[in-house]
């Protein structure tokens, strides 16, 4: 119990947020920024992908939005 305690006390002081209470094992904001940097890489891509291939990209959102509505659609029933 003491060593579960001292683990969680130490990964809020180092800053960190989520925590395995399983094996004590605390998982760094470094993840997070990761997937944060994915999210704007994606978001670069898919401006320049707008700006070069207008068509395309109309057709691939298009897409995008009628799988998602097909998805929440079928989680809703």
């Amino acid at each position: 119990k003491n060593l579960k305690k001292f683990h969680k006390e130490k990964l809020s002081r180092d800053g960190r947020q989520a925590y395995c209470k399983k094996c004590c094992v605390g998982y760094g904001i470094s993840r997070n920024n990761k997937n944060k940097e994915k999210v704007k890489m994606a978001v670069e891509v898919l401006k320049t992908f707008e700006e070069e291939y207008p068509v395309e990209y109309k057709i691939v959102i298009e897409k995008i939005n009628k799988r998602n509505t097909e998805m929440s659609k079928g989680d809703k029933e």
